[in-house]
């Protein structure tokens, strides 16, 4: 298993979802990091893909590309506040139909939108098939006035980077940190990024995260597996 870090081009897909317009201000922004601009990313709520550990969502989604299929996707949850915005990294599930799915994110933390549903903002940088282990990217508060004022990252320890910095961006207080890849290193992000769980059961067959993963997960050549 191998940690890597790289340029991503900006993935154009939108993934069943549809691409948040309340941002339009931070256009610019994304655009220096070549990120997308948002999509609007369903949290789930019933069943095993509903009850996803908060704070796991790497693992979490690893877990149920074992269990269904799909994909894992990385890339920046976006938290509105009142003086800018959050980025913050994060991973979604995509499902074995290719739509992108919330499973994990604290539901305080969700918008709801005008379907009664709770969604979460979220740019995707890239999709990740669990062979390789990405150092987390470095969260970022981005103030109201980001032309003028300082954008903050969160985090200046060597595991956590900036994707695609410094390709078009020249902000301060903005570093991209290198990284000493360790073998005790690698061990602790793999333990990082596949350590999740679950809390419900499936709501069509009644079996736990395990209990289905031992009857019906991809790796172990299962067919037709319930949601």
């Amino acid at each position: 298993m191998e940690v890597i870090k790289k340029h991503f081009p900006p993935l154009k897909k939108d993934y069943g979802c549809e691409v948040v317009k309340d941002l339009k201000r931070y256009e610019s922004f994304f655009k220096k990091l070549d990120l997308r601009s948002p999509l609007w990313i369903n949290r789930r709520d019933k069943g095993i893909t509903g009850s996803g550990i908060p704070q796991k969502c790497h693992g979490d989604s690893f877990l149920l590309k074992k269990l269904y299929g799909g994909n894992i996707l990385h890339g920046y949850a976006v938290s509105k506040e009142d003086k800018g915005i959050v980025l913050y990294h994060h991973s979604v599930w995509i499902t074995p139909e290719g739509n992108a799915v919330d499973i994990s994110t604290r539901k305080e933390h969700c918008v709801k939108r005008d379907d009664g549903k709770m969604y979460v903002r979220f740019i995707p940088i890239t999709e990740y098939d669990g062979s390789d282990i990405f150092t987390d990217f470095s969260q970022l508060t981005v103030p109201y006035r980001y032309q003028r004022e300082e954008i903050r990252s969160s985090f200046g320890t060597p595991q956590y980077y900036i994707p695609n910095y410094p390709y078009r961006i020249k902000y301060k207080n903005i570093t991209q940190q290198l990284i000493s890849y360790t073998e005790n290193y690698v061990n602790e992000m793999e333990e990082f990024y596949h350590k999740g769980g679950f809390t419900e059961p499936s709501m069509f067959t009644g079996l736990t995260y395990e209990e289905s993963l031992e009857k019906y997960g991809v790796f172990k050549g299962g067919e037709n597996r319930p949601s």
